[in-house]
């Protein structure tokens, strides 16, 4: 036959005149147009036929065929009648692939989705323009990521990767607005993870650092090596009951509300609450006070002292120490140059005479004491001419009511100067 006895396009042919059985001829175009409209195949890129073929069914064969279908590379596949029959595809041929549930598209040398095949694809955009600078653009309002569920062979989980090539290079996520950069965090020129921030796109500023070795952290500055978490600046802890701030120069301000009182807790059972101080390095040298609730106690491990000379007391008006245990006994400061109007203790006796030394117990406590009382003490004074002396005094000098008080080791100085006289008394007596 001559071309002219086929059809141009699929090659169907033609009835001729005075030609024999021509439903013959009619039915191979019927079944050549059964396969080739609307076209639907098994697969592509088989390599052997199936086993077990059904009536109507295609294939696209690969480019290594073995068996019945060798020698038929990249060719269309159907079973009819209990036979294969095999088509060149031409250019423009479109076949509907139920394995991949896509309609690909012959391009006179390979079979690819229509659209373009979506490997290795050079530029991708979503409702815009990707380019060179920005190859995967997309354009949208919200965005979903899910984990493919294991109901749906998957395993669950959604991991997202950013790798970078080197150390030096930059692997992060970059929040701009109006097209200048704000905030990003991730890897940004070594592996550490950070978090910065900018005002302008231009100048940044590392706000949270992570040493990716130690996993310690830094606040606006690089992590220590020592400590776990390192902060540049002042740190502010705030509630409504009120709040703790770090200073710059290393001071810590604590304050509550409403005047309410501060505490410094220790919380686990039977631990201890310690202030104590450093070295350089930051190792700590001694506990320089030690709160035991168990034993309800207080440790000084260096002696207490006043900020400045004679200027601090000890307890007060309404909060008097109960007893004072000491291994020794006080010392008091009585050092010439703090004194002034020296002058010598005349005739102590009168004032002698006038104490009277009592017995008693105090309210709430066992034992007997040995004493004086206050208000005899000081009608002693008076009549003694001793009206401003420190021997006695008022808890609170501006309220005449308030608790009164002694100072017994300036009797000490009245007995030394009795007993003097009357030593001189006794030895006159003996020379007479």
């Amino acid at each position: 036959m001559s071309e002219s006895e086929f059809t141009a396009k699929l090659e169907l042919p033609y009835l001729l005149p005075n030609q024999s059985q021509k439903h013959v001829t009619v039915n191979e175009s019927l079944r050549r147009l059964d396969t080739l409209v609307l076209t639907a195949v098994e697969g592509r890129g088989s390599a052997e036929p199936p086993a077990a073929p059904v009536d109507g069914e295609a294939w696209l064969i690969g480019e290594a065929p073995v068996g019945l279908w060798e020698g038929m590379a990249s060719r269309l596949a159907f079973w009819a009648d209990g036979a294969w029959y095999f088509e060149v595809p031409k250019a423009g041929w479109r076949v509907y692939d139920k394995a991949e549930s896509a309609l690909i598209l012959y391009d006179g040398t390979a079979w690819s989705p229509i659209g373009g095949d979506t490997q290795n694809l050079e530029f991708l955009g979503l409702a815009t323009v990707a380019d060179s600078n920005n190859p995967f653009s997309v354009r949208l309002n919200t965005a979903l990521f899910a984990a493919r569920e294991t109901t749906d062979a998957g395993t669950g989980d959604l991991r997202i990767t950013l790798n970078k090539e080197t150390s030096d290079n930059i692997g992060s996520i970059l929040f701009q607005s109006g097209w200048s950069g704000r905030a990003e965090i991730g890897l940004v020129g070594n592996d550490d993870l950070v978090l910065r921030v900018s005002p302008d796109g231009g100048s940044w500023s590392n706000s949270i650092e992570i040493d990716n070795a130690t996993g310690h952290v830094g606040i606006a500055k690089t992590p220590d090596s020592i400590d776990t978490l390192s902060v540049a600046g002042r740190i502010r802890a705030a509630s409504s009951e009120g709040y703790v701030v770090t200073q710059d120069n290393g001071v810590v301000d604590v304050a509550r509300n409403n005047g309410a009182a501060v505490y410094f807790r220790g919380r686990s059972y039977g631990s201890n609450v310690n202030l104590g101080a450093t070295d350089a390095t930051g190792n700590i040298t001694n506990n320089a006070i030690s709160i035991r609730p168990d034993e309800v106690d207080v440790l000084f491990a260096f002696p207490p002292a006043p900020s400045s000379n004679a200027s601090v007391d000890l307890g007060q008006t309404g909060r008097v120490w109960r007893d004072v245990y000491l291994q020794n006994a006080p010392t008091v400061s009585s050092d010439r140059r703090g004194k002034k109007e020296i002058d010598d203790l005349h005739d102590p006796l009168p004032l002698l005479e006038f104490l009277r030394p009592v017995t008693f117990r105090r309210e709430g406590q066992d034992g007997r004491h040995f004493g004086f009382i206050a208000q005899e003490v000081r009608e002693a004074l008076l009549a003694s001419g001793y009206d401003d002396a420190a021997l006695w005094r008022l808890s609170d000098a501006n309220d005449a009511n308030s608790a009164q008080m002694l100072c017994q080791e300036e009797l000490i100085a009245v007995l030394v100067s009795a007993f003097q006289k009357l030593i001189v008394r006794i030895e006159a007596v003996e020379a007479a």
